[in-house]
């Protein structure tokens, strides 16, 4: 049986100690701060004056984070001893998937490199509920997943268990690609139309090019015929399962209401979906159940889990927020271990795994 253990504290002073009493972990999946309002380096500090409403409040809101959240101040995500950190515990060739903004990754990918870690990919995952906060500005509608590794040995990928579902009942699926998106006619839309693979693929293993492709040699294919398989380019990308009944291109939303955690600023209790009435307190509105502002879905952390952490193996969540990576560890059958500073948040989390069961 798969667990998930929780640790309360700051990954930055925890996995120092963990490296020197030699605990690795096959692979990170983590969402740090994306350092997205820099007003809370003029008003949200500690001893600094707190900033006034002025004409719309914007300033006022700002200063307390994004969407409220005091961690997306000041610049862990930036800084290169936070990676350097990450780095001491993971194990030679090991990967990791870190979340960033569209604004602000650069920033991130500059530190990671150059705490050590090599640059492999870039997973965009493209969402429809992005939220508009100023005219000014473009709707988010993707955010990067930054995809480097440790040095060492390239390990491989876990291909098999992350293979986009074909129409052809006989194929093993298509590979996974670096883009994850929804399967909504809006995005269907803006893809062609366009057959599949249209011809029995060579597999005689001899060059396919020496002038442009050099040693690239022909697939030594087992099912080489085509797939005879046509409709929206948007199917060539990674897919899972959403109903028992259904199979669709892998759109992995903004979470649900059902995959948040709230916390009652009144009693200190956190709160389920579906608890919410019980925690109203004699209140008109529930302003005062508040939750994390960037919770993922679960379905987007489990299949990095499964493409990133073999069979069995330990992953690290290090910035854990509410602990999906725990719940999509469990759900994969992985073992994983949690960071997370902030103590309303771990509560969260022990609350959320304790729904599903394996909390240690």
């Amino acid at each position: 049986m798969s667990t998930c253990n929780v640790v309360h504290g700051d990954c930055t002073e925890v996995l120092p100690r963990w490296a020197v009493d030699g605990l690795r972990f096959d692979a990170v999946i983590c969402d740090p701060p994306y350092h997205l309002t820099s007003i809370v380096k003029r008003f949200g500090a500690a001893n600094a004056a707190p900033a006034k409403f002025g004409k719309d409040g914007a300033a006022q809101r700002l200063s307390k984070g994004f969407m409220g959240a005091p961690s997306d101040a000041g610049d862990v995500a930036f800084r290169v001893k936070t990676w350097e950190a990450v780095l001491s515990v993971l194990k030679p060739g090991g990967r990791a998937a870190v979340f960033g903004g569209t604004r602000t990754f650069w920033k991130t990918a500059t530190a990671l490199d150059a705490a050590g870690f090599e640059y492999e990919d870039t997973i965009a995952w493209c969402y429809g509920q992005g939220l508009v906060l100023k005219q000014t500005r473009l709707k988010p509608s993707w955010e990067p997943i930054l995809l480097v590794r440790a040095p060492g040995r390239v390990l491989p990928l876990n291909i098999e268990e992350c293979r986009i579902p074909s129409a052809c009942k006989t194929d093993v699926g298509r590979w996974p690609g670096n883009m994850i998106h929804d399967n909504s006619a809006e995005a269907a839309g803006c893809f062609p139309d366009t057959p599949g693979q249209m011809a029995r693929a060579r597999t005689d293993g001899q060059p396919k090019s020496h002038r442009v492709y050099g040693d690239l040699n022909h697939v030594r294919a087992t099912d080489p015929e085509p797939r005879g398989d046509s409709g929206s380019a948007a199917r060539f990308f990674t897919s899972c399962e959403f109903d028992e009944d259904e199979k669709r291109l892998l759109y992995f939303p903004k979470a649900t209401a059902a995959e948040r955690v709230l916390h009652c600023t009144i009693c200190g209790l956190s709160v389920l979906h579906g608890e919410e009435a019980a925690h109203q307190h004699d209140r008109e509105n529930t302003e005062h159940l508040r939750g994390h502002p960037t919770v993922k879905p679960v379905k987007l952390l489990e299949h990095l889990v499964r493409l990133l952490v073999p069979p069995g193996g330990l992953v690290l969540d290090c910035f854990a927020g509410t602990g999906t990576t725990g719940v999509a560890a469990l759900r994969a059958g992985r073992d994983a271990v949690l960071i997370e500073q902030s103590a309303d948040y771990v509560a969260d989390i022990r609350k959320r795994l304790d729904a599903v069961g394996s909390l240690r």
